[in-house]
């Protein structure tokens, strides 16, 4: 009988291959695309054997056979994805399920866990701090299980100039770059990692109020009064504990 370790194992290398089939099946598009216009062409010629193709000309001559045609190839592509899509969504479950029951025991050396651009947080000022708020918040999630993690900084500064008669006039700092997490874990720890689950909703919206960063930065959709409905203050803190106290 299979550890929930093996059981793991053996539901990731099916993953992994059926992810990579999804990824073929994305760069399929052009295939497709091709092999549509490749019809519409050949009904087209039918029509005007001696006009060249011209896919606006051949819409307005023959709108519901080019409708047909789309319609065909779009649900081919539809139906394979959707299928494949789906296998993935219950591996997924099956291996966060599985997650739960394996204890993870730190490797002899670290393993990258996940890499984050500050170009994730572009529209803030302080996109940087937000990029590693967010990878501080993948440590915490590592330390919860007992396992050491740690942040390496890859960020460079520019220095944008506005042009001006006489020379350049300064127009602000800028950072770029990345941060990489590391963890104490083998590869396949890594991926047990981040199978197991994390914090709830609202510790993580109460985790980053408590480290001076906007939620909704991070989850933009989140509804606007989910602190007063899950009892916290614009700070992080509890209201009901701090009204006990009062």
């Amino acid at each position: 009988m299979e550890t929930p370790l093996e059981q793991y194992t053996r539901l990731l290398s099916l993953y992994e291959h059926l992810e990579r089939k999804r990824w073929i099946l994305s760069g399929m598009n052009g295939v497709y695309n091709t092999a549509y216009h490749a019809e519409i062409a050949a009904e087209y010629k039918k029509l005007h054997p001696r006009r060249k193709y011209n896919f606006i000309k051949a819409k307005a001559a023959m709108p519901e056979v080019v409708d047909h045609i789309y319609d065909k190839w779009n649900e081919r592509g539809y139906r394979i994805t959707k299928a494949l899509i789906e296998k993935l969504d219950v591996l997924k479950l099956k291996m966060e399920d599985l997650s739960e029951e394996i204890t993870l025991e730190p490797a002899d050396h670290f393993t990258k866990y996940a890499t984050v651009h500050t170009s994730a947080y572009g529209s803030q000022t302080d996109a940087g701090g937000y990029t590693k708020k967010s990878c501080e918040l993948l440590v915490a999630k590592a330390e919860m299980y007992g396992i050491e993690a740690h942040i390496t900084s890859h960020l460079k500064t520019m220095v944008h100039e506005i042009p001006c008669r006489g020379g350049h006039q300064f127009g602000g700092v800028s950072t770029y770059g990345y941060f990489n997490v590391w963890v104490n874990l083998d590869p396949i720890g890594v991926r047990i990692l981040k199978s197991k689950p994390g914090l709830t909703l609202r510790e993580t919206v109460k985790w980053y109020l408590q480290h001076g960063r906007n939620p909704r930065v991070y989850m933009p959709m989140l509804p606007y009064d989910f602190e007063a409905k899950n009892g916290l203050d614009r700070f992080g803190n509890d209201i009901e504990q701090n009204m006990k106290v009062a």
